[in-house]
């Protein structure tokens, strides 16, 4: 990425009064117990901007700090290097706010920045189009691999749609457009997100945080492994090895052509 100059990237003309508005919102807010104001850093991909940011806040002083303008795009290895220049600038003994992220990998790797908070309709909006989230990776719940698989989505989940359920017939479900499927996978998804908050929290209190981000990451990296393997072949010559029907699209059951009923 080029360098662009100062006024080009809007840090002229606008701190001040950027500053100034951070101020007043400060001074607005009537404090109660339960409730804090938080100044939220910006500055785009740009580490000096965001620097410039943090300390500006930091000097008017809030209650806690979050760090927005992230995760819309800029890939992860770009949001880390933000992190990384953004977070030591923020005081430690007040809580940090990462804005709308994220996928388990982005959250595990914010926490091992210093990032203690987080929101995202990540779990909620993945559950409502069929993908859950589980120890192994992510599963779309589409696919037709799951028809007649009776695993459940993730053998160390407690949740109702792992102990009740099977992945076919959650496949049978997202396939039918049954809502029953959105309330399952939602479920299971908040529980995994749960599930591996927990995880975390323990494993700062422990202090293994290093060991908990170095084995969060050995599935996701088999999984790609097994991924790369799959797409090596087109999918047509793929379910032909594996002496599977003609995929077709649509409904809950597959289609059968006059020849396939002869």
């Amino acid at each position: 990425m080029h360098e662009i100059p100062g006024d080009a990237r809007g840090d002229r003309g606008v701190d001040g009064a950027v500053d100034a508005l951070a101020a007043r919102s400060r001074l607005a807010f009537r404090a109660r117990p339960g409730y804090g104001v938080f100044g939220i850093v910006q500055g785009g991909v740009f580490a000096d901007l965001r620097q410039d940011s943090a300390r500006a806040l930091r000097d008017i002083g809030f209650d806690g700090y979050a760090v927005g303008g992230l995760a819309v795009g800029e890939g992860q290895e770009t949001m880390f290097r933000i992190l990384d220049a953004t977070v030591p600038a923020l005081p430690a003994e007040r809580p940090r706010y990462l804005m709308g992220v994220g996928k388990p990998a982005d959250i595990v790797g914010a926490v091992a920045r210093g990032i203690d908070m987080f929101d995202c309709v990540l779990p909620t909006r993945s559950g409502r189009t069929a993908q859950a989230f589980t120890r192994r990776g992510t599963i779309n719940l589409r696919n037709a691999r799951h028809a007649d698989d009776p695993a459940p989505l993730d053998a160390e989940c407690a949740c109702p749609a792992c102990a009740n359920y099977s992945r076919a017939y959650l496949h049978h479900l997202c396939r039918c457009g049954e809502i029953l499927a959105s309330m399952l996978l939602t479920w299971h998804n908040l529980r995994y997100y749960g599930d591996l908050m927990q995880g975390l929290r323990a494993a700062i209190a422990s202090g293994t945080l290093a060991d908990f981000v170095a084995a969060s990451t050995t599935p996701r990296r088999a999984v790609a492994r097994r991924r790369e393997r799959r797409t090596s072949r087109p999918a047509g010559q793929r379910r032909k090895a594996k002496g599977l029907p003609r995929r077709t699209e649509g409904g809950c059951f597959p289609r059968f052509t006059r020849k396939d009923s002869a």
